[in-house]
């Protein structure tokens, strides 16, 4: 009876800690929250406007993955650290190849259209990574079962 109830609280506990830190607003949702407003703007009368709120939460997402990154690299072992050194590397690399593949794409499509899906698909890019180094702090940040 003892075991079970140690199991209950346990999982309970994991429930509602993943709960709340689901619930906790991160700066991805303030990002978001921006481009959903900017979006939402009666005054945005072309494309090019909207392409600009694009642009603007591709420019935080970029700032947020660089002090992700750097918040992380305090957290990790030295061992850790070389392969976050790593991974940022090939992240940007393959940043660099996505945003030059879907650049190459579409430049030879005519209409603002294409130019609004680049921005999409870069930002999509940035918001995968920077979900990924949250994702990492939380679990560097959670006691470990050693503690």
């Amino acid at each position: 009876m003892k075991n079970v109830t140690i199991r209950f609280l346990t999982v309970l506990t994991f429930i509602l800690s993943t709960s709340f830190l689901l619930a906790q607003e991160t700066e991805r949702d303030g990002i978001e929250g921006r481009l959903t407003i900017c979006l939402e703007d009666s005054s945005l009368r072309t494309q090019m406007d909207r392409r600009r709120c694009v642009y603007e939460a591709i420019m935080e997402y970029q700032m947020l993955i660089d002090t992700l990154t750097s918040e992380l690299k305090t957290l990790v072992s030295s061992e850790g650290q070389e392969k976050l050194k790593l991974s940022d590397e090939s992240w940007k690399e393959y940043y660099k190849q996505e945003s030059e593949f879907i650049a190459n794409l579409t430049e030879e499509r005519s209409g603002s259209r294409y130019s609004n899906m680049v921005a999409d698909e870069l930002l999509e890019l940035l918001r995968q990574r920077a979900l990924f180094l949250e994702t990492m702090l939380v679990i560097y940040k959670e006691p470990s079962e050693e503690d």
